[in-house]
């Protein structure tokens, strides 16, 4: 699928792993250039230019609501969903359309079998970006998983 920019990202990524940071930079170019509001190819290039050009490590590129939400994600991770949901509460409210962490907090919430605040996150997220996948994924997630909640409570 040539013109698909997650593909494009996720490879580039790639490449910044491998300190590849030309390949990297023109994976991200030609995610943005289908999709110029892509916000985690557009972070993802500054990321590989700063390190190419030897300049400041990730960390030290984020704003305040990225590094909320980068930690919440690890809290995730290890299974601690109400510290990371009241982290991405601050992410939301440093950064108000910041679909990422209206994602991560709806995956939070589902994950907690929070199923309505699950659906509203996504649905939050897709309304900030609407062709956004994995937003678009968790959401169907969700219906799936609401559902089966509902079979299983009438048995």
């Amino acid at each position: 699928k040539p013109g698909y920019p997650e593909a494009l990202n996720a490879r580039g990524f790639a490449w910044l792993l491998l300190r590849k940071y030309p390949r990297a930079i023109a994976d991200f170019d030609a995610a943005l250039r289908l999709r110029p509001d892509y916000p985690n190819a557009a972070h993802n290039r500054k990321v590989a230019v700063a390190a190419a050009s030897g300049t400041s490590p990730i960390q030290a590129q984020s704003s305040p609501a990225e590094s909320l939400w980068r930690a919440a994600r690890e809290l995730i991770q290890s299974g601690q969903y109400h510290d990371a949901v009241k982290k991405l509460d601050t992410a939301i409210d440093l950064k108000p359309k910041y679909a990422q962490a209206f994602n991560a907090r709806g995956f939070a919430w589902l994950l907690l079998r929070q199923y309505e605040r699950a659906l509203g996150d996504f649905d939050r997220a897709l309304q900030i970006l609407p062709d956004y996948p994995n937003a678009l994924h968790n959401r169907q997630a969700t219906l799936k998983a609401a559902a089966a909640a509902i079979l299983h409570a009438g048995k």
